[in-house]
């Protein structure tokens, strides 16, 4: 059995599939994690900093047709719990409660430092864009845009876990660098954009047949840590990585 979400409340159902059972019950933990600190999310969701800022940003960066912001401050809200609320197969109502504890003390601190991300990713955006409009000579134009609307896209919110998300901004500022560092070394910047381009073709040569899986998603990441260190080793990563370890983890992921 697993809890499921209701939107107002929680329910209990059957499953025959475990890992839809497991995902479903954390769905439905998170949601009795917000019914029970409503106050709390109330008030969060009133005075999330930047917030007008942000749903207009996001309008004008991701190219949405039309400003929803209770449809981002409700993206915003679920990446905040799943922040402060990470256990996802809690059984018991003393758990619950020791978890729920817990996590309210985080819960305001969290959700401000999220908040505040989210906007520094999308002003950071829309600096890029502007720069990308002016920058006319470039051979790294067209890969620079490929890689950021990976990174920023209508639904990004939804798409990039809490735990990636704090990293935006450093990728974002390696491809204002990468850009920069085009039209003052074209030839170092052609090298670096076909090692790129090869990790990518990789990526995308298993990405449908292998999207479920958890170690795929890491390896994602990984890419992008790569790109900071072929295009802003100034910036550091977030891990050592090397084209060794790319491929280990590739390795991995078409044998699962």
């Amino acid at each position: 059995p697993a809890l499921i979400d209701d939107c107002l409340r929680v329910n209990l159902q059957l499953f025959d599939n475990k890992n839809k059972s497991l995902s479903c019950h954390y769905q439905g933990l998170r949601r009795l994690f917000r019914l029970s600190h409503e106050k709390e999310f109330k008030y969060l969701r009133k005075n999330m900093p930047h917030l007008q800022k942000t749903c207009l940003l996001y309008v004008s960066v991701t190219g949405c047709k039309q400003l929803d912001s209770e449809k981002i401050k409700e993206e915003i809200t679920d990446l905040i719990v799943a922040s402060v609320f990470p256990e996802k197969n809690i059984r018991q109502k003393a758990v619950f409660e020791t978890v729920c504890q817990s996590a309210s003390k985080n819960l305001l601190s969290m959700g401000n430092d999220i908040a505040k991300v989210i906007n520094e990713s999308l002003i950071l955006s829309q600096e890029l864009t502007v720069q990308l409009s002016r920058t006319k000579n470039s051979s790294s134009v067209q890969g620079v845009k490929n890689q950021l609307e990976k990174l920023i896209y209508p639904g990004f919110l939804s798409q990039t876990t809490s735990g990636q998300l704090k990293h935006l901004p450093r990728y974002i500022k390696a491809l204002i660098g990468r850009l920069k560092k085009s039209i003052e070394n074209p030839k170092k910047d052609e090298e670096n954009s076909q090692k790129m381009n090869h990790w990518w073709q990789k990526f995308q040569s298993i990405e449908e047949a292998k999207s479920k899986f958890p170690e795929m998603d890491y390896l994602r990441w990984m890419i992008e840590e790569y790109h900071v260190s072929l295009f802003a080793q100034e910036l550091k990563t977030q891990y050592p990585i090397s084209e060794k370890r790319l491929q280990k983890q590739l390795d991995k992921v078409i044998a699962l």
